[in-house]
């Protein structure tokens, strides 16, 4: 993704720790860092990226890696 295609996921959520960045020369956020941190976990099956909660309940699914960290961020403010 370009630049100006995060900064307009980031418009859509109203907290730093849910918005993207880069780190490493990869996009995260520090949400998403918590989660994993918390037991969550990211499963990529070709093109679907699908979150899952510490109880491996299916969370959310995206069609690449920023647009899983906005739905993270969407579903948990």
């Amino acid at each position: 993704m370009q630049p100006y295609q995060i900064e307009n996921l980031n418009k859509g959520v109203s907290y730093p720790d849910g918005k993207i960045i880069v780190e490493y020369g990869s996009y995260t956020s520090k949400l998403i860092q918590t989660l994993y941190k918390n037991g969550w976990r990211v499963v990529i099956s070709g093109c679907v990226h699908t979150l899952y909660d510490d109880k491996g309940s299916k969370v959310t699914t995206a069609y690449s890696w920023p647009g899983l960290l906005h739905n993270a961020a969407i579903i948990m403010r």
